[in-house]
């Protein structure tokens, strides 16, 4: 259902941390798929990405040129793009299948910051943090395809915040 894009460069231990919290989304079978798009890593981030059972691909570039890349060989109609070192909590997965199920017409961005009240109220209105995941059909990708960030491309009129218990 799901294919994750990582894009690295020398972030093994990173790597790790972002990997090891996607298992159980694996097991379950909502993750179908981890595709690592690397620009020339020369620690071992390439052995991590492998022992994972990821599938590897080497190119130069930004990350957003990574991104793209990845998001054009994943093979699930949903993807979710990650950068290393991020950790998912436990619920993220619920969270996403509750999101492709209720706004499967926008992306998602996952507020890992926490909070509730008014945080929460704030993270809507200002939008995604560079950093943060993002959850997006491969239908509303192709869509918007061009240069500058992903999260810049689908502006906050497409995105909306995804809200974790355990963040």
């Amino acid at each position: 259902m799901i294919s994750v894009v990582i894009p690295t460069l020398d972030c093994a231990a990173g790597l790790s941390a972002t990997l090891a919290s996607l298992v159980p989304a694996a097991v379950d079978a909502t993750v179908r798929e981890v595709v690592v798009v690397d620009a020339g890593s020369r620690d071992t981030t390439l052995v991590v990405a492998d022992d994972a059972g990821a599938r590897v691909v080497r190119r130069q570039g930004d990350t957003d040129a990574r991104v793209a890349v990845g998001c054009v060989l994943a093979k699930g109609p949903w993807l979710l793009i990650l950068r290393p070192g991020i950790r998912l909590p436990a619920d993220w997965a619920e969270a996403a299948l509750s999101h492709i199920r209720d706004h499967s017409g926008a992306a998602g961005w996952f507020d890992l910051r926490g909070g509730s009240g008014f945080g929460r109220l704030a993270a809507g209105a200002l939008g995604a943090p560079a950093d943060a995941p993002i959850l997006a059909s491969r239908v509303l990708l192709e869509s918007v395809r061009g240069a500058g960030p992903l999260s810049r491309r689908l502006g906050r009129g497409r995105m909306r915040p995804v809200f974790l218990r355990q963040a």
